[in-house]
């Protein structure tokens, strides 16, 4: 991530990492406009509501901030 700081990218694609969790330097990309984080391949409903549920990676939840 240090690429995508230092040249300030405005997109960045994380999918087929493997993510259990985001990576605590995503908050320093200030810049981003566009965080891939895989393939949605269906949508569940928890609580009423919609959460995507992500190929190539094993994210769970995101973070609020």
């Amino acid at each position: 991530m240090a690429p995508a700081a230092a040249e300030g990218w405005t997109e960045l694609d994380l999918s087929g990492q493997g993510l259990t969790e985001l990576p605590s330097e995503i908050g320093k990309l200030t810049q981003l406009e566009t965080l891939v984080l895989g393939k949605v391949t269906k949508w569940e409903y928890p609580d009423g509501k919609p959460t995507p549920q992500l190929s190539t990676n094993d994210l769970t939840k995101l973070p609020r901030k």
